[in-house]
């Protein structure tokens, strides 16, 4: 399980150290060698992997790095050295003994179910990385199944505009809503921390959040981020449901979306031609929009896509649900309420308004 972390965010109040970026240093890599580690007997080993291509050296001698690792037994933690797996070759590793009883220098103690957590402080970072620092952070399981995962569960990952409206190609300075499902499968309260994070194509962080609190037993609500995107292009959020932020033992399987944000929301058409099964079926007119590259009229899947979830909420939910939580979309010609469940033109629709 990754994420990285900025420093500023974990603490708001310390001091950052910007070093100087330059375009031949390389973001490092931080993980553990497996998902989880056993312990048997009272005792076990773990390893790290530590890739930093720009760390501190020595030509011609292996060099050591320092990692902080600490689990829920231990959070004092304990420093350990990785060491240099060949001269210059910018990758660090350790194994190190595992403990039920005590911690010592290279020695971490754990107990089964614990979460065991190992930290590194990357500054030297490329030229046009946005951060001078980063805070890289890496969990692993100790025990041979670990806690159950699902146990605030995560989905339907989904963005929304400011009206509550599902959407498919964000566009550029428009205000949007990164939104998930959280579902508790507990019997009892269970605290967490849900964190959302952006990144583009370059695997650069463009937004990052989280919400604290507890979750009362087998309850549900759909935590939100809001988000303005500044450039175009393909993007990806990530959501993750954690114990806490100093413990980020995973509650639910990390939940993604990718989408692309665009220039500017083209002018939809609707034309009574080129149905699609679901169309016949709901016997809806099919979306259209214009090519803006060579003017032709083409299938505008996204828009299709949110008449349908509503169409298909129509068919699951009560009338009284629907009434609860009303959905409608709107584009230029057409409009639909779950209401009704009717595929209106926007001029029909107007005019039922002012009959009433």
């Amino acid at each position: 399980m990754k994420i990285i972390l900025l420093l500023l965010l974990l603490a708001p109040f310390a001091v950052l150290s910007y070093a100087e970026n330059s375009p031949d240093y390389t973001e490092a890599k931080l993980e553990w060698s497996q998902y989880n580690y056993g312990i048997i007997n009272g005792t076990g080993t773990a390893k790290i992997i530590l890739t930093d291509l720009d760390a501190p050296n020595l030509p011609n001698y292996i060099d050591t790095v320092t990692v902080f690792v600490y689990s829920d037994s231990f959070p004092d933690g304990i420093d350990l050295e990785l060491y240099e797996t060949g001269k210059n070759s910018g990758i660090f590793e350790r194994t190190f003994s595992l403990s039920e009883t005590r911690s010592a220098p290279s020695i971490l103690q754990v107990m089964e179910g614990d979460t065991a957590i190992v930290t590194y402080f990357d500054d030297t970072l490329p030229l046009d990385h946005k951060f001078s620092e980063i805070h890289l952070m890496e969990t692993t399981l100790i025990g041979l199944t670990g806690p159950p995962l699902e146990r605030v569960l995560a989905s339907n990952a989904r963005i929304v505009n400011l009206d509550g409206n599902q959407i498919f190609s964000p566009v550029i300075d428009e205000q949007i809503l990164l939104v998930p499902d959280i579902v508790s499968q507990e019997n009892n309260p269970q605290k967490f921390v849900w964190l959302a994070q952006t990144i583009d194509s370059q695997n650069k962080i463009q937004s990052l959040s989280w919400i604290n609190g507890t979750i009362n037993p087998q309850s549900s609500f759909s935590p939100s981020t809001s988000w303005i995107p500044q450039d175009t292009g393909e993007y990806r959020t990530v959501f993750f449901v954690w114990e806490s932020l100093d413990n980020p033992t995973a509650l639910s399987p990390p939940v993604e979306m990718e989408f692309t944000v665009v220039t500017q929301r083209p002018v939809v058409y609707s034309q009574p031609f080129g149905y699609s099964d679901d169309a016949k079926k709901y016997d809806i007119d099919p979306i259209y929009i214009e090519n803006p590259n060579t003017g032709e009229m083409v299938l505008d899947i996204d828009s299709m896509q949110q008449v349908l979830e509503i169409f298909k909420s129509c068919e699951s939910d009560s009338s009284q649900e629907r009434m609860a939580n009303p959905q409608r979309y709107t584009n230029d010609t057409h409009v639909i309420l779950n209401l009704d469940c009717k595929w209106r033109p926007i001029g029909e629709y107007l005019g039922a308004e002012n009959e009433n």
